[in-house]
């Protein structure tokens, strides 16, 4: 992860210059800050950054930033979009994830939770800081066929946890983990841990500890 570079849209200008600082602690360099989505689009496109972190308040002529995070998302899919949100509401967090985002983090929250995110997307994994209510969570894992160990092994993969280290923390063997992630895979109709992970945020299976 060390030497990744970064551009910073957001409205507020303090707020620019704490992601600044909170991302130096993740070895990330800050090429470029914007307070507008179109000027965020033109840093991308000038200096080719690896990561784009988009805060929730852009100006009001701009397009809906969930917009803006699709078309980013494909124009330039080598750049790990990460949102910034003002919100813990869980449908608008799937929504930025499902728009393309790899990882959301609330405003509110300890800065530092952002380092925490750009480590966990550098990883190939999912960051999501909100809680989404337990009782949601069971009914959506139970109706995509997911049991509850599943769950719980798909929620330690997404924080970035490896086999052997899901496995020492929930006393199984690690073919244990294998093996349950496999099935998890075929439920959700992916390939690996990255698309699970994914998959499972948009769809709400993911909740808080």
């Amino acid at each position: 992860m060390s030497g990744q570079k970064a551009v910073v849209i957001d409205g507020h200008r303090a707020w620019l210059a704490v992601v600044e600082r909170v991302l130096s602690t993740a070895s990330v360099e800050v090429v470029g800050s914007a307070a507008s989505l179109r000027e965020g689009t033109r840093l991308i496109e000038e200096r080719g950054p690896d990561l784009a972190v988009v805060g929730p308040t852009m100006d009001e002529n701009e397009s809906g930033a969930l917009s803006w995070l699709s078309r980013t998302a494909a124009r330039h899919p080598d750049v790990t979009l990460i949102a910034v949100s003002d919100s813990r509401d869980p449908g608008g967090i799937r929504d930025a994830l499902a728009a393309g985002a790899a990882a959301v983090v609330v405003k509110s929250d300890d800065p530092l939770e952002l380092a925490t995110a750009v480590r966990q997307t550098s990883e190939r994994s999912f960051f999501l800081r909100a809680e989404v209510p337990q009782s949601a969570t069971a009914t959506s894992a139970a109706g995509h066929g997911l049991t509850k160990r599943e769950v719980e092994i798909l929620r330690l993969a997404a924080q970035g946890m490896s086999n052997a280290e899901i496995a020492k923390k929930i006393w199984v063997t690690e073919q244990t983990v294998k093996f349950h992630l496999a099935n998890t895979y075929r439920k959700l109709g992916v390939a690996n841990r990255t698309g699970a992970a994914r998959q499972a945020q948009l769809l709400g299976i993911l909740g808080g500890d």
